[in-house]
């Protein structure tokens, strides 16, 4: 991918302070299964454990690595990149420069964290769906301000998103600090490129495909 097919293209689907409202109501609202999607019970819960105990390992460092449960193929996924919409994130952050400076201090953390890695340019080809991204921000928190959401309910272009491919499993309620437990949990790689996003920290670099555990 590069910059010029970017900026042919309308890149980032991310959403601002302005509608953060609406990308809100939107981000949280159940919708409709598009028709050749699988029904939500499709997977029962006892396929799903068996699942994630024949796809569970724990990795060197001690942390579990998973895999996605799907309750459908990948190939439905269309093209994801046109709702990414990064140059539109961008004019928006740049008339909010300490949000902009915060948002970038965000990427800098997953990116340190390893929970995210840029995608080199001949691997690009393995992109199976791109994550559009905005921020939510409390000024009352007394931790982090500043918070990047991932919208994977942005449809591609066959009408499916990533959202309606995994497939839900029951609710369980635990008791820990979950800071931590959610960094103790990986996804597999083979999935990672399920799960990427597109972001720079300077408007006038190349845009890098970004890909990893959001």
């Amino acid at each position: 991918m590069t910059s010029t097919n970017l900026n042919a293209r309308s890149c980032h689907k991310a959403t601002y302070i302005d509608d953060l409202e609406v990308s809100l109501e939107r981000f949280w609202k159940v919708e409709e299964l598009p028709p050749d999607v699988p029904d939500r019970l499709a997977l029962q819960d006892h396929e799903l454990e068996e699942h994630f105990r024949a796809h569970t390992k724990i990795a060197e460092d001690g942390r579990y690595v998973v895999r996605i449960p799907l309750r459908g193929e990948l190939t439905q996924l269309g093209d994801s990149i046109e709702q990414a919409q990064l140059l539109s994130l961008e004019r928006k952050l740049s008339r909010h420069e300490d949000t902009y400076e915060e948002y970038r201090k965000f990427m800098r953390e997953y990116l340190e964290l390893r929970h995210m890695t840029p995608v080199p340019a001949d691997e690009l080809h393995k992109v199976r769906y791109v994550i559009p991204h905005s921020c939510v921000i409390k000024p009352d928190s007394t931790t982090t301000k500043l918070r990047v959401v991932f919208d994977a309910i942005a449809k591609s272009t066959t009408g499916i998103s990533l959202n309606d491919l995994q497939a839900i499993g029951p609710t369980v309620v635990v008791t820990a600090d979950i800071a931590k437990l959610y960094r103790q949990i990986w996804v597999a790689d083979s999935d990672t490129w399920m799960q990427c996003i597109l972001w720079r920290e300077d408007a006038r670099d190349t845009a890098p495909m970004l890909t990893g555990y959001i």
